[in-house]
């Protein structure tokens, strides 16, 4: 967030939990975008280091030794880019910011308010949060994953509620 001006705040942050180390920026402005990735290599040295191996174990961040986190730490920002990274090349990419909206209602699970294009229909026919939606797996399933593609689009027709 700090390199690119990004920030899930202003919406220009997509996380996708597909369980990756990578993401694609996109300059709007050029309708052109890169994909940047973590390079396996590079992440299967950081799963077997003993920073990691804190944390698979159970020990929160701020708990694991100074030492161990500082050794990680001095490692990752000693590394090039290019031993970190995977950098393709530009593409062409249109993106289309998402529309603003005030068209809310009441999740019929848990009753509160959400923004319209937010809602899901759940498998008995309730129009629900994504939350409420979610309960039935295990989070952060991504209902596009398990549901299949319409469950991530508009869930409701037009006018519908």
């Amino acid at each position: 967030m700090l390199a690119t001006g990004c920030t899930y705040g202003k919406g220009n942050i997509h996380k996708l939990f597909w369980g990756k180390w990578a993401l694609t920026l996109v300059d709007k402005r050029t309708s052109r975008a890169i994909r940047a990735s973590m390079r396996p290599e590079a992440m299967e040295r950081a799963l077997e280091g003993p920073f990691l191996k804190q944390r698979l174990a159970g020990v929160l961040p701020s708990n694991v030794p100074q030492d161990i986190a500082q050794e990680q730490f001095d490692g990752i920002v000693a590394a090039s880019d290019e031993g970190l990274f995977t950098i393709g090349e530009p593409f062409k990419f249109q993106w289309s910011p998402p529309p603003t909206t005030f068209q809310v209602m009441r999740c019929e699970s848990c009753g509160e308010l959400t923004v319209l294009r937010h809602m899901r229909v759940s498998d008995e026919g309730k129009r629900v949060c994504v939350g409420c939606a979610r309960s039935a797996f295990d989070y952060p399933t991504d209902l596009a994953l398990t549901r299949g593609p319409e469950h991530h689009q508009w869930p409701f027709p037009p006018n519908s509620h």
